[in-house]
């Protein structure tokens, strides 16, 4: 048998088998061999720190305050930016829903830092930082609900979400944004 005949034969049996068992899909071989990249997760988680009270609400005080958890999930210690200067002042933000279904961001407003520097707390693994949340000071733009003279229920989650620069980079402080559950709150007077 010449080497004509041999590739035809060989072409004829590997026809066969692509017709009795299916061409090989290089495209499914492809991404069976690269898996799907995950989300990578954050080593922050943030939450709202409100206790249900005895009458089985989730109470916040209109001139009074609460607090936000930053905690570390990882194993690793984590710098975060201080709130008192430029790169940590604007880092938390709430988002709330009121009774009558208007969302809003709670943010904080505009401010003219004097001398400003780079300042960060280290938490350390599975710790956290308390953040106290005057629910009645003016820095808060757009602002929390209003009290009135009956209690208002309304939901709220926090957002903490530190962009990366260089400052960040340099003291490897850490960068991303994470957002706590919804919760149902009621305001007092």
């Amino acid at each position: 048998m010449n080497v004509k005949m041999l590739r035809s034969s060989f072409a004829a049996v590997a026809g066969v088998a692509m017709v009795l068992f299916g061409a090989p899909d290089r495209a499914k071989a492809a991404d069976a061999a690269t898996p799907e990249p995950k989300a990578e997760e954050s080593p922050i988680e943030v939450s709202i720190a409100i206790p249900w009270s005895f009458d089985e609400h989730r109470e916040i005080w209109s001139h009074g305050s609460f607090h936000v958890l930053i905690t570390n999930t990882s194993g690793q210690p984590q710098n975060i930016w201080k709130a008192w200067n430029s790169w940590g002042y604007y880092g938390l933000s709430f988002e709330v829903t009121d009774e009558h279904g208007k969302t809003w961001t709670v943010h904080k407003g505009e401010h003219i830092f004097g001398p400003d520097g780079p300042d960060y707390w280290t938490i350390d693994p599975h710790e956290s930082l308390v953040i106290d949340v005057d629910y009645s000071s003016a820095e808060w733009e757009e602002g929390f609900p209003p009290s009135t003279k009956e209690p208002r229920i309304f939901t709220m989650r926090a957002i903490f979400e530190i962009k990366p620069d260089g400052a960040s980079k340099k003291y490897s402080v850490w960068t991303g944004r994470v957002v706590s559950k919804v919760g149902t709150y009621t305001l007092y007077r």
